[in-house]
């Protein structure tokens, strides 16, 4: 209309002004700010198997932190094993390798996670050195390793996860919740 040249100009038009009280998509969200600049909906520290001959150790090591050993924690929403059935024998140049190395890359960028460690049985062609390249921004000490072999077993691989994963929980607590903007929440959409 005629008028509406008039509101650009006024620029105390709105200070008053208060939220409705039913919103049905907020602008913002209580989030977890992270270094690569990506915002998460939960903290928590992931172990990732790199081959499926370390799922065992990956599930212990997660196992170990229970919520009793997380109750000093209040921040931390869990440590989660996540292992995977691929890995071991993969043509290091095939793009079976090349699909997993993707997807540990994702797993260990996702804003969810605070902290990850990542457990490989030693011989794998997947070293993990090149991941940890890809991966970009983290906080110093939140992006580990064990490899099984290098720590002479199952029962000693275990033992140094958990010691990585105790490292992390003073900074994955360090993360508070804070308001973000909605446009960082990534909507999971399940097709089919």
């Amino acid at each position: 209309g005629e008028h509406s040249g008039d509101f650009a100009r006024d620029y105390a038009i709105g200070q008053d002004a208060r939220p409705a009280p039913h919103v049905d998509r907020p602008a913002s969200f209580m989030g977890y700010k992270r270094p690569n600049g990506k915002v998460g909906t939960r903290n928590y520290i992931a172990v990732i198997a790199s081959v499926n001959c370390s799922a065992t150790v990956t599930r212990a090591i997660a196992g170990h932190f229970t919520v009793e050993r997380l109750a000093a924690y209040p921040n931390i929403d869990g440590v989660i094993a996540l292992p995977h059935p691929l890995g071991c024998g993969l043509n290091v140049a095939g793009e079976g390798m090349a699909i997993l190395r993707r997807t540990m890359v994702g797993y260990a960028q996702h804003p969810n996670f605070a902290g990850v460690l990542f457990v490989g049985l030693g011989g794998e062609q997947n070293q993990l050195s090149g991941i940890v390249e890809k991966i970009g921004a983290h906080e110093p000490g939140m992006l580990q390793q064990v490899v099984m072999q290098a720590e002479g077993g199952t029962t000693a691989a275990i033992r140094k996860g958990i010691a990585l994963v105790t490292d992390m929980l003073a900074a994955a607590n360090a993360y508070q919740r804070e308001e973000v903007s909605a446009s960082h929440l990534i909507v999971g959409l399940n097709c089919g």
